[in-house]
């Protein structure tokens, strides 16, 4: 394969499954594929794949996307922030 043709995954979000669903839901609605990674283990048991368990759903989408789904993100976390 060309290499400038390969695609590369990128990690623009790690959280709980939870929030990882919803920000997977988000980036897929502006037409960005997203994709789980850890989905079940680190739902089952996450101290496997974060240190102390934290974070341990990864979302992810292709580099050539990243800019903007960093985008998205980042304004879900800041009108996510409940009382904080």
């Amino acid at each position: 394969m060309d290499p400038k043709t390969q695609i590369h995954s990128v990690v623009v979000y790690a959280g709980t499954i939870f929030d990882a669903q919803l920000v997977q839901s988000l980036l897929e609605g502006s037409s960005i594929n997203a994709y789980l990674k850890d989905e079940y283990s680190g739902t089952l048991v996450p101290w496997w794949v974060s240190p102390g368990g934290s974070a341990p759903v990864k979302v992810l989408v292709a580099d050539k996307d990243e800019a903007e789904a960093r985008s998205i993100v980042a304004e879900w976390e800041k009108t996510n922030q409940t009382g904080q």
